[in-house]
């Protein structure tokens, strides 16, 4: 059981590691466009 929890955990973590790389990814995109527009 306790086993199965460390799994669980180690899942969450890495999937919150993961939103939280798209949502840097993301918002790096954004400031890229908006620095094209500028510069356009």
């Amino acid at each position: 059981m306790a086993r199965e929890l460390d799994e669980i955990a180690k899942t969450d973590t890495s999937r919150i590691d993961t939103m939280d790389f798209f949502h840097k990814k993301q918002a790096m995109i954004m400031k890229l466009h908006s620095a094209i527009q500028l510069l356009s």
